[in-house]
């Protein structure tokens, strides 16, 4: 990341009581600067605290000076409905997106990371990646795919969302 670690880090010079680990960002160039997406593990300073999945949006202005405009947890708090921090894409988390994804045409993922979610009836997934959509162009696309595996039953998307539609 380098340059953009830094933009990162000056954006979070001021503020206390909660540290961000950033794995994963895309940029967009507007007229005024520029705008940078955060997928990072949050940790609030306390001793025993869990990491938790954000989305940070932040804006570096014409002056270079970056401004945090936002900072999203991904689940909501609680015992049965948080999403726990994203991980590494195990050989096993591989297998169930290619299942649920057997049917999909025209389209395809490259992920990285993944976050779980216990719900009543079975376990959501949150795979954070690439998705390619095989148009004349080849178009990728920075997504968050959810997929459920019921407890009895097989895994299926239940959504895509391009990172920037979440901010």
């Amino acid at each position: 990341m380098g340059q953009v670690e830094e933009l990162f880090k000056n954006a979070f010079a001021h503020r206390t009581g909660v540290g961000f680990k950033p794995f994963l960002y895309t940029s967009q160039v507007v007229s005024a600067g520029a705008n940078y997406i955060f997928v990072a593990n949050g940790k609030v300073v306390y001793p025993g605290a869990t990491d938790f999945p954000v989305l940070i949006s932040i804006f570096k202005d014409l002056n270079g000076k970056a401004h945090v405009k936002d900072v999203k947890p991904l689940g909501r708090a609680g015992a049965l409905a948080s999403y726990n921090a994203f991980l590494s894409v195990s050989e096993d988390d591989e297998a169930i997106l290619k299942q649920a994804a057997k049917h999909l045409v025209g389209a395809s993922f490259k992920v990285n990371y993944v976050s779980t979610q216990l719900v009543g009836s079975g376990l959501n997934y949150r795979f954070v990646g690439t998705q390619t959509i095989m148009n004349k162009d080849v178009t990728k696309i920075p997504v968050f795919v959810t997929v459920y595996v019921p407890f009895s039953g097989k895994p299926y998307i239940t959504g895509v969302q391009k990172v920037y539609d979440l901010v």
